[in-house]
């Protein structure tokens, strides 16, 4: 299966909504509490964490499946397997090498394990293993058992916060910090990816243009609407208020419900052939191709404006930085391919580990 635009479009305006977040929160005066701040952060900010971990679902389950079949005397599903536990173990790495500077940052050796996106994806592809294999439909079931169950035990271990004992300890390790995107919140949206990305196979696979139209609004888009609309509304109407205050989990729902329609929607567009010929998403496959780089390299613009600029000055500034961005990402396509995507190196190197430890197996 070729490329989509359509999975690039998504990755790519996740990324640059993140850059724009990040530097909202760092370069205006006073960001966390600035007006901009509360008027976006409810609907964007819990909108975009869920995005990277739908999305991560969906190309895991691509990458996976093509695997499978290139699965040889060459190449067994022993080294397939090695090979993807390799790659979640380099995330793990440097999600935890991420979070070490960050403490180092802040002074706060607590940092260290903390729900950063990376962590999450990293223990999301260690979860998600032996569930890539399972029926769609128990991948689903398995995902809503975890929303719920989520919430039951947050509720469970809340009171014991900063406790010295096994319940703080634990609700240390699955909920620091709640803001962020712990586990038990963004493995489900992961888990969900999966099954979109199981779809995206079957019917991008087709070869009868007619029918994958057909396949495409019956299997991906009429559901992912009706779900994805009622998850909104029922947002928006029974807990809006909620919604608002950072320390709960229900903006699960109203991000849960944004992935599906977004997704649902570029699919289609996608299968009717609309970006076939139009390049207006290259802007955005770079922040997708580069998206690793792109996540951990941003960081150092942390310290270019810090708490320096008014929200009117923001703008302007952020846009020329994200135009910039893209310049440098296009350029370094260009000149050097795949070589500063750290997502595609990770990629060969877990591939690499596991040809090694083949050999090794093999001599003994």
């Amino acid at each position: 299966m070729k490329r989509l635009k359509a999975i690039d479009i998504f990755r790519g305006l996740n990324l640059a909504i993140m850059v724009w977040v990040h530097l909202r929160d760092w370069w205006i005066i006073n960001g966390p509490n600035s007006t901009l701040n509360i008027i976006t952060s409810s609907f964007i900010d819990r909108s975009s964490g869920g995005m990277f971990m739908f999305i991560s679902g969906i190309s895991t389950f691509i990458s996976y499946d093509n695997r499978i079949k290139k699965i040889s005397e060459t190449y067994t599903l022993q080294m397939l397997r090695n090979e993807y536990l390799f790659r979640a173990l380099l995330i793990l790495a440097i999600a935890l090498v991420y979070n070490i500077f960050v403490a180092i940052r802040v002074m706060n050796p607590l940092i260290i394990w903390t729900w950063f996106m990376l962590l999450s994806i990293a223990v999301s592809l260690f979860m998600a293993w032996p569930l890539l294999k399972k029926s769609k439909s128990l991948r689903i079931i398995l995902a809503i058992i975890i929303f719920f169950l989520n919430d039951f035990i947050f509720w469970l271990l809340a009171q014991y916060k900063n406790k010295p004992n096994f319940y703080g300890i634990l609700y240390f390790v699955l909920y620091n910090t709640i803001e962020l995107d712990p586990i038990l919140a963004a493995f489900p949206f992961f888990l969900i990816g999966t099954v979109i990305g199981d779809l995206i196979l079957e019917i991008f696979n087709m070869e009868d243009q007619k029918e994958k139209k057909q396949a495409v609004k019956k299997k991906i888009l009429f559901p992912s609407l009706i779900i994805g609309i009622g998850l909104i509304v029922f947002t928006i109407i029974f807990i809006f208020p909620e919604f608002f205050q950072g320390k709960n989990f229900y903006w699960i729902y109203f991000s849960l419900g944004v992935c599906l329609i977004f997704m649902s929607v570029l699919l289609t567009l996608e299968a009717y052939g609309i970006f076939s010929t139009s390049k207006s998403y290259k802007f955005l496959f770079y922040y997708s191709y580069f998206s690793l780089t792109v996540y951990l390299s941003h960081n150092v613009l942390y310290f270019l404006f810090y708490g320096q600029m008014s929200e009117g000055h923001f703008w302007l500034f952020v846009t020329v930085a994200i135009i910039l961005y893209v310049i440098l990402l296009k350029f370094l396509y260009k000149k050097y391919g795949s070589s500063f995507s750290l997502k595609i190196q990770i990629g060969k190197l877990a591939l690499g580990l596991s040809k090694e430890l083949e050999k090794r197996k093999n001599r003994d």
